[in-house]
């Protein structure tokens, strides 16, 4: 009947509805009372997927914390003691930089499960994760 098709775009408030449909699937589809953590690059880009995580928050009952990162994002001791002392089930994380590598080591160093921590895009080239193992 159509003789093109054209994919919808994918946009970072679709990233963020994806990361919590994984995660809701590996919850077997309850999130309620879970805490879930953003670690995000502190500029409009990764700001973008806080109104939907909030929205989605609502929707499934958990609990989103969140956790700025000024650029570049070297120093993000403060943010990790915060996740240590929170404990959430899941961390995700909007990154940009060398605030990736950063983020990724201090996760290996709280001994935070990897399969766990879910990065956006531009979260995980091989640069960025090599380095903690």
């Amino acid at each position: 009947v159509f003789s093109h098709i054209f994919n919808f775009p994918g946009n970072y408030w679709s990233a963020a509805s994806a990361v919590i449909n994984h995660i809701l699937d590996q919850e077997n589809g309850d999130i309620k009372g879970k805490k879930i953590a953003l670690v995000y690059h502190n500029s409009a880009y990764g700001k973008e997927p806080i109104r939907t995580l909030e929205e989605l928050a609502k929707k499934h009952g958990f609990e989103l914390s969140l956790l700025p990162v000024d650029h570049p994002g070297q120093e993000q001791k403060s943010q990790w003691l915060q996740l240590r002392r929170e404990k959430p089930d899941y961390i995700t994380m909007w990154g940009w930089g060398v605030m990736n590598q950063v983020a990724i080591q201090e996760a290996a160093n709280i001994r935070f499960p990897m399969e766990k921590f879910i990065g956006v895009w531009w979260s995980g080239s091989e640069n960025d994760v090599i380095p903690a193992g």
